[in-house]
């Protein structure tokens, strides 16, 4: 195992040899100091090689991103093991020895695609979205048990710090609450989505949106979606989806983070759009440069019996061709739209998953009767 997993490692790495000549090749006429002549031939020719220069660098450096992300997630897998100190100080070996035998500019390294700790969900993100749930939450019993009152949402005092924030109500009910804001510098209204429900526990609902291939079976506008990199608890999406006609559809490329903050008793899914070297824009698809998305649930008993709130922030501009008024009517319905589809899918991935449950258990039973325990047969004579 360890050297197989070496000779992956070394593989990788020696590969990076092939970007090596674009980068001189190109670097060398960059620092040129000689001119020729506009008309003559050696203009010319310099001119092409410059323009082959810069086109093969550009190839090189998404060669060595591959490369190099391929290392990381070799390395990522097996850091937690026995292997971890023998594959660091290989990688360190191998790469100082062919750096001062090859003199590989080490910049290039520096080149490594997409980064969570610059372009990912930051924790004061995370923080903030908990902290304006906590205007929602009800003030704290006095007494140990929970009043059925205790557990309702502190509405009216969130509402009044919305019409603070100058958010409107567009639609009101007993627990689904939909309000939007017109920001300058936006395109579209931003939303605010307050919600309960009863009948489904916090972390199904929480599971359902951090599935990406559940979500592929339930959502009937999606078209593909895929995990293109992912890192601890964030990872980033590629999203393909249809949009209603005459629109064309649209892609999201985004990183999502997702975790469970046990001091907070919050669940939290973060999202905003990102642009990464491994998704570029497609030929007739519209790509969706600004989104953003932001999910808090908190339990009222635990995060297994049913019974949750949420607050959702939510903002993108499709860049549709549409009026405003028109769009507007139609963004507030397709909310609405979602958050049902999104409580329907909860309410069946839970049954699935309890019925599971009980299938797993039944036959637990019955291996029991069938291969009973040195205990229970201890039992059955005495």
């Amino acid at each position: 195992m360890p050297s197989m997993l070496l000779n992956s490692v070394l593989k990788e790495l020696r590969s990076l040899s092939t970007a090596r000549d674009f980068i001189k090749f190109k670097t060398l006429w960059s620092c040129s100091t000689v001119t020729p002549a506009k008309d003559s031939i050696s203009f010319r020719m310099a001119t092409r090689l410059r323009c082959l220069g810069r086109f093969f660098s550009s190839q090189a450096n998404s060669y060595v991103n591959s490369k190099l992300r391929r290392v990381n997630q070799l390395y990522t897998k097996y850091q937690r093991t026995a292997l971890n100190q023998l594959f660091s100080k290989t990688i360190f070996n191998h790469m100082f020895r062919y750096s001062m035998r090859k003199r590989t500019p080490m910049l290039l390294l520096g080149t490594t695609g997409f980064s969570f700790r610059e372009e990912g969900i930051s924790d004061d993100e995370v923080l903030r979205c908990i902290e304006e749930f906590e205007i929602l939450k009800p003030p704290t019993p006095a007494s140990p048990s929970r009043s059925s009152a205790s557990k309702r949402l502190n509405i009216e005092d969130f509402k009044k710090y919305l019409s603070d924030e100058g958010y409107e109500p567009v639609v009101e009910k007993e627990s689904l609450h939909i309000w939007r804001k017109s920001e300058e510098g936006l395109a579209n209204y931003k939303y605010k989505v307050i919600g309960t429900f009863d009948d489904v526990p916090a972390r199904a609902f929480f599971a359902v949106q951090c599935d990406t291939e559940y979500r592929k079976k339930w959502d009937k506008l999606v078209v593909e979606v895929d995990v293109v990199q992912q890192e601890s608890e964030s990872d980033v999406i590629y999203w393909h989806m249809h949009y209603p006609f005459p629109m064309s559809s649209r892609d999201y490329v985004f990183v999502r983070r997702n975790l469970v903050d046990d001091e907070s008793g919050c669940m939290v899914v973060v999202s905003h759009a990102v642009k990464h070297p491994d998704c570029p824009a497609r030929k007739g698809v519209v790509r969706v440069d600004h989104y953003m998305s932001d999910m808090v649930i908190s339990p009222h008993k635990s995060f297994d019996e049913n019974g949750f709130d949420y607050l959702l922030t939510y903002y993108d501009d499709p860049q549709s061709s549409f009026p405003s008024f028109v769009y507007a009517k139609m963004a507030a319905s397709g909310v609405h739209d979602y958050i049902e589809k999104l409580h329907e899918a909860t309410r069946r991935f839970h049954e699935g998953v309890k019925a599971s449950c009980a299938t797993q258990s039944l036959r637990m039973k019955e291996n029991a009767v069938k291969h009973p325990s040195p205990v229970q047969l201890e039992h059955n004579y005495a």
